[in-house]
């Protein structure tokens, strides 16, 4: 069961709540997201950094989102995933050597 913070206390949140907010995330509980929402994510991703790095040509900024999602590939929980492959990605295109 989730917990909610209020007041600086701890809440339980009702189970029906509890189910809704998991199919929201698309079954946040058991770290399995949708794979539609997180090729969603990842798409979002790429766009962000093209705003973030406009000097870095679009395909690095695609190849180099996609080597970082291959490299997650195997982790079970996928929640985080796109966070993961965001920061990443941002340390690989700020480095000297990625220019």
């Amino acid at each position: 069961m989730r917990r909610s913070r209020r007041r600086g206390r701890h809440v339980r949140l009702p189970p029906q709540v509890d189910r809704r907010v998991d199919q929201k995330l698309g079954g946040a509980d058991t770290g399995q997201v949708n794979p539609q929402e997180e090729d969603r994510a990842v798409a979002k991703v790429i766009d962000r950094l093209a705003e973030k790095f406009p000097e870095a040509p679009r395909v690095r900024i695609e190849e180099t989102v996609h080597e970082q999602q291959a490299a997650l590939a195997d982790n079970p929980v996928r929640d985080y995933v796109p966070v993961l492959i965001e920061h990443a990605a941002k340390d690989r295109l700020r480095s000297p050597a990625a220019r």
